[in-house]
């Protein structure tokens, strides 16, 4: 998924091509890309005819204020990417909008994960973005203010830098660097770092970001990132994705881990086994849910359950590859197209051996 870099690396790269235009036209060519809405001409309306004052970022999320006070947001999802300039013929092309310039710019997205929307002012505390912490480059966090969030907190700092209720714009490629770079291990308890251990990681993290960020951003073997006009990110991981190779510090093989150590004997002999509990909030019962959260896993190769709450919201037990873990996780964000999700609390949980299918459940 494309992280803080990436997602600052196109906004720069958009920067002289949407600043000050105004949409003309928009072509939304897959429902699904525009699920938050209740239909796409509500995108339409938002859109024809405004002007982009302003294009920033928060974590993940590329933002375009409008002249009219609502926010144009993008989200890239899994293999999402914004493209400028060419024939316009891209497959996956699911969000069109043409510019008063007659540039177009186009949201391409093999996956479906990711997202366009146009909120109202008043929608953005119920929206995705209502949920995310202070961003990790434009409000860097402290040793003081991190200890503080991870006071009590048992869970791995590797979960905790990618929740982004904490810290925002944070995924596995730089979760991953970061802790390397600080020399700290991914399955620490986050509350048991000291303060010498957290200049450490606020440093490290600071310096990651911005290298990547220089360097535009990351494009692994698959080149689901590329920025607008086609290129790939220069940035090379020091240790994501490096498993058996030389450590580039101390010459070791680097080896793969899981969130959290593994105790069970059975479960020694599974290395890359991850588990996740979540909870969705919002209008997600009723529109099958359950069922779409299913298929989804086994897909992915999961196993689990999932099953509606009292309360209104869907609970979620899975557990599989760490990869496929977080691509469920980003799907919960989502969901089938009638749902409109506000919210997914997800925590790693140690795996459990007996679960052979994914099911819902009573």
């Amino acid at each position: 998924m494309p992280e803080l870099p990436e997602v600052e690396s196109v906004r720069r790269a958009l920067l002289p091509v949407l600043l000050g235009r105004t949409v003309r036209r928009v072509e939304v060519l897959r429902d699904r890309t525009v699920r938050h809405h209740r239909d796409r001409s509500e995108v339409e309306e938002r859109l024809v005819g405004r002007t982009v004052t302003r294009l920033r970022r928060h974590g993940k999320y590329l933002l375009g204020d409008l002249d009219s006070g609502d926010t144009w947001v993008f989200h890239l999802g899994m293999s999402g990417r914004i493209e400028v300039g060419g024939d316009g013929t891209t497959a996956h092309t699911n969000f069109r909008a043409t510019l008063d310039d007659g540039s177009d710019l186009r949201f391409v997205d093999p996956r479906t994960f990711g997202f366009v929307a146009v909120y109202r002012p008043d929608e953005v505390a119920a929206s995705p973005l209502g949920r995310l912490g202070p961003d990790a480059w434009e409000q860097p966090p402290t040793p003081g203010w991190l200890e503080g969030r991870l006071k009590g907190r048992t869970a791995p700092i590797k979960a905790l830098l990618l929740d982004q209720r904490i810290v925002a714009g944070i995924g596995n490629i730089y979760g991953d660097e970061t802790l390397f770079r600080a020399r700290l291990s991914p399955l620490r308890p986050g509350g048991s770092l000291g303060r010498s251990e957290l200049v450490r990681l606020t440093r490290g993290l600071r310096a990651v970001l911005a290298s990547a960020i220089a360097q535009e951003g990351t494009s692994l073997d698959d080149r689901a990132y590329l920025l607008p006009d086609g290129r790939e990110g220069r940035n090379r991981p020091r240790v994501y994705g490096r498993a058996g190779m030389a450590c580039p510090r101390c010459g070791a093989v680097l080896r793969r881990t899981t969130s959290r150590p593994t105790l069970d004997p059975l479960l020694s002999r599974m290395p890359e086994l991850s588990a996740v509990h979540a909870y969705v909030s919002g209008r997600v019962q009723g529109v099958f849910f359950r069922q779409a959260t299913r298929q989804a896993a086994r897909e992915l190769g999961l196993v689990g359950w999932v099953r509606n709450l009292p309360d209104g919201r869907v609970e979620v037990w899975a557990q599989g590859r760490p990869e496929a873990i977080d691509r469920l996780v980003q799907w919960l964000w989502h969901g089938p197209p009638a749902a409109r999700v506000t919210g997914v609390e997800s925590e790693p949980v140690p795996p459990d051996p007996s679960l052979r299918d994914f099911i819902v459940a009573n």
